[in-house]
């Protein structure tokens, strides 16, 4: 006979324990993918944060372009938000992002003295 408070005596209360761990495996797992597709980048106004790609101020995900509201800016190849072009993009903290309306309203870093945006579009380096 089983103890009180054990189930059965087919060691039916292991199955259930075991039923149990893939339960909560599988819950675990369920959420980590709800919330890794629904995560947010937040903190692109923080210097020296590098936007991931596919966010604003990130580089251009292949075959898949950028997350929406963002768009690919081709040939720098970086998503920016057309409602906010300067989002996440911060210039390598030696200069300032400004809207570029000659260009079809998208990012554009102006650099400090004695910084340049000659090697990288988007990064002002000595220079």
């Amino acid at each position: 006979m089983s103890a009180p408070g054990k189930l059965g005596q087919s060691g039916r209360a292991s199955e259930l324990e075991g039923a149990g761990w893939s339960r909560r495996a599988a819950l675990g797992l369920a959420l980590g993918v709800l919330f890794g597709l629904g995560a947010c980048f937040s903190g692109a106004d923080l210097d020296d944060k590098e936007p991931p790609p596919g966010y604003a101020g990130g580089s251009c995900v292949e075959g898949q372009g950028c997350r929406v509201p963002a768009l690919c800016y081709e040939g720098p190849e970086v998503c920016y938000d057309p409602t906010d072009p300067c989002e996440g993009f911060y210039c390598g903290g030696h200069g300032t992002c400004t809207i570029d309306m000659d260009n079809g309203n998208r990012p554009l870093c102006v650099c400090e003295l004695g910084y340049s945006n000659e090697t990288y579009a988007f990064y002002c380096t000595p220079g």
